[in-house]
């Protein structure tokens, strides 16, 4: 049972990190994560954090802010997307979710609720990360909700040069 977070607060989503590949060549995901569903409250935006260590893919689990940390070695270009839900909202109330890169945002969509019922989101955004780039996810929404992350995933697509 997760508890309900404190405004601002990180939430422990019980992240899982599935690595399919040690990544010697261009094109293969390197990430897959997700989350059980976890309930948000408004009022501010939260941080989901990842839960890792390191593995295969040479991206490095941060406990002070939740983030993945890349590493020497696995620089590049990567598109990275997610997959969530949100249930729960009320009519016309909306949720939010972003991907950030080294604090700013990288990638968003919001959703507006349904009277209760899933509403789904994704969104990819492409970029060059470079060694020390962070990665995070951060939602907020406009009523009680609960949210599932059922995949964040991130693909080198190109060396950088």
């Amino acid at each position: 049972m997760i508890d309900k977070p404190e405004p601002g607060g990180i939430v422990d989503a019980g992240w899982g990190i599935d690595v399919t590949n040690a990544i010697n060549r261009i094109g293969v995901g390197i990430l897959r994560a997700w989350s059980v569903v976890t309930e948000i409250q408004p009022g501010s935006t939260y941080i989901i954090p990842f839960n890792g260590v390191e593995h295969d893919a040479r991206l490095f689990y941060n406990p002070e802010d939740g983030s993945l940390t890349v590493s020497e070695g696995r620089r590049g270009v990567y598109v990275v997307a997610a997959y969530l839900n949100f249930k729960g909202l009320a009519d016309n109330e909306w949720g939010r979710a972003y991907l950030y890169r080294n604090g700013l945002v990288f990638a968003g969509d919001g959703c507006v609720g349904a009277g209760g019922t899933g509403v789904p989101l994704s969104f990819a955004g492409i970029d060059a990360f470079e060694e020390g780039d962070t990665l995070q996810v951060r939602v907020n929404v406009q009523s009680p909700a609960m949210v599932s992350i059922d995949n964040v995933s991130m693909t080198r697509i190109a060396e950088n040069t």
